[in-house]
């Protein structure tokens, strides 16, 4: 009885991966193995180059040549080259694109990825390139062609730096077509802004589909997903565990509150790229004909603009062009020989002779001394919109002599908003770029120096970057963990105590804050109400929360 009993759970396993094996196919565009030779190699190596630090590619794929709807699981790139190639960091996004050819001048990456949906991140090992073999990426998310416009496929691959292989660490089979399907872009230290270099050459493609029928019924909208739980500015959202049919139609709300839902323009897919400038609310009405249902609803935190400054891999080197002074006639701000600064940035705190009071409308003198010979820019974010401007920019010098006084004059406009705002000032070796657009960019030379600046607003008296109104927990209800976001300062010392209802201490963490949401693990706590104390060195909070399973 027991071997009987296995035959038929052996029987009923296999018809069951002979059905699920059944239900997909694999399309090869262009079937065979056309290969167009004589290839740049800046063509050639995408779409996983790791040349260059930062290397994009962006490809359509017209719906006559994929012939069917359904759920593309899966992508593969055929590589014909390896030569010793380096492990490649990948971000893969997908949309639907009503035209099969790229038209118009270069466009940016930005603008590729805008409405496409985040399909797989992660990194493809030096393994995974094998020569005359087909190198596959296995979607985290399943991505949808359900209708007859083109399918485009934007490529990132992220080594950093400058790179981890040669020109040609690995290639792949490309072919000629009559239009511009392709376009790629790369730079060393940052990712490319640029506009893109179009091509006749696409890469060869194989996409593993589930085939999908026509919508019936009221469909499943699924589980609103996004691309971060906190932003400075914008978001990808998309749809998760919903219905995979042809016919459905999308329209995206949001809310400021959770309710009182506002559809947002013309939205007429599954995934939305949008911009936000509060904590707001997303959901998405997914439509059968007369049928609708809406998605489980999504928040997304707007982080404070003290938070959305850049200050991370800012490069530098102080060996001979370091800032070796900073101050303001008529203010506080005095700081004289500040010596090199670990990891060549350093980020002062709003007191004594390190921070200062401007008001909008007036004049102001910047004294600045450097060593070495260095070209050198200043910036102060007067819109308060955690970004530096091109028009909050002032060139200080293109060289400099050691300790020579260079004065600039900072003209505060009269609409510059009042609070607190960050001044940053940059030194980089005479004779390379250090202008209005180059506030983030890595440098191999030089130091950067951020200072706290009121603007009509004493700093010394205010909580630098706490405003306890914006101390947010979530989940709440949790489960497992919360994320705590709000006004805390990067490398500032943040202690988080969780006490019973009955104010018994259950858990303490200290961290320093790094510019990401503080994450803490309530796993062992049973059901229930729980106090959370936040503290930090300019306040301390207590916020209330649920513990649910």
């Amino acid at each position: 009885m027991i071997q009987k009993k296995h035959r038929y759970t052996l029987a009923f396993a296999l018809l069951l991966f002979i059905q699920i094996f059944k239900a997909q196919v694999t399309i090869t565009i262009p079937s065979g193995t056309v290969h167009t030779t004589g290839l740049l190699n800046s063509e050639w190596r995408k779409p996983f180059g790791t040349y260059f630090g930062y290397e994009r590619s962006a490809m359509i794929y017209s719906h006559a040549e994929i012939g069917q709807f359904g759920n593309i699981n899966s992508v593969s790139f055929y590589c014909d080259t390896i030569n010793t190639p380096g492990n490649t960091p990948v971000t893969i996004y997908m949309k639907e694109v009503p035209s099969y050819t790229f038209t118009g001048g270069g466009t940016t990456v930005a603008n590729e990825e805008s409405g496409a949906q985040l399909v797989y991140t992660g990194t493809l090992t030096s393994a995974a390139f094998v020569k005359n073999n087909w190198t596959t990426i296995t979607f985290t998310s399943p991505f949808l062609h359900a209708t007859s416009n083109a399918v485009e496929i934007i490529i990132e691959t992220n080594a950093t730096g400058t790179g981890n292989e040669l020109s040609l660490g690995k290639g792949f089979y490309h072919y000629s077509t009559s239009i511009y399907a392709f376009q790629y872009w790369s730079s060393d230290n940052i990712p490319p802004t640029n506009a893109g270099t179009f091509s006749y050459h696409r890469p060869n493609v194989q996409f593993n589909l589930t085939p999908v029928s026509g919508c019936s019924g009221t469909p499943n909208p699924g589980t609103t997903v996004s691309s971060v739980d906190t932003t400075c500015s914008g978001v990808s959202l998309w749809l998760t565990g919903n219905t995979s049919a042809t016919g459905l139609t999308y329209q995206w709300q949001d809310s400021l509150s959770g309710g009182a839902w506002i559809s947002i323009g013309n939205t007429t897919s599954s995934t939305l790229v949008t911009g936000i400038s509060a904590n707001t609310w997303f959901r998405c009405k997914v439509s059968c004909s007369n049928s609708s249902s809406y998605s489980a609803v999504k928040q997304v935190i707007m982080r404070n603009y003290l938070q959305c400054y850049c200050n991370m891999n800012l490069g530098g080197n102080c060996a001979t062009s370091a800032v070796d002074s900073v101050a303001i006639t008529t203010t506080t701000l005095a700081n004289g020989l500040t010596g090199c600064s670990p990891n060549y940035y350093i980020q002062y705190p709003a007191i004594g002779n390190t921070c200062g009071q401007l008001a909008s409308g007036q004049s102001y003198n910047l004294h600045t001394k450097f060593k070495g010979n260095v070209i050198a820019s200043v910036w102060l974010d007067y819109n308060q919109n955690g970004m530096f401007d091109s028009l909050e920019w002032k060139q200080i010098c293109l060289t400099s002599v050691t300790d020579s006084d260079y004065v600039s004059v900072l003209a505060v406009p009269a609409n510059a908003k009042t609070g607190l705002i960050l001044m940053r000032v940059r030194s980089r070796a005479a004779g390379n770029l250090n202008g209005y657009n180059d506030a983030c960019v890595n440098f191999g030379s030089g130091e950067t120096e951020d200072y706290f600046i009121g603007i009509n607003y004493d700093v010394r008296t205010a909580e630098i970057g706490n405003p306890v109104s914006e101390i947010l927990i979530y989940p709440n209800p949790a489960t497992e963990s919360i994320l705590i976001t709000g006004g805390f300062m990067p490398g500032e010392n943040v202690d988080v105590k969780i006490y019973s209802i009955e104010g018994s201490l259950q858990s303490e963490t200290n961290v320093i804050y790094s510019g990401k949401p503080l994450k803490t693990d309530v796993s062992t706590l049973i059901s229930g109400a729980y106090f959370v104390k936040i503290s930090s060195a300019g306040f301390s909070i207590v916020k209330k929360m649920l513990i649910n399973r």
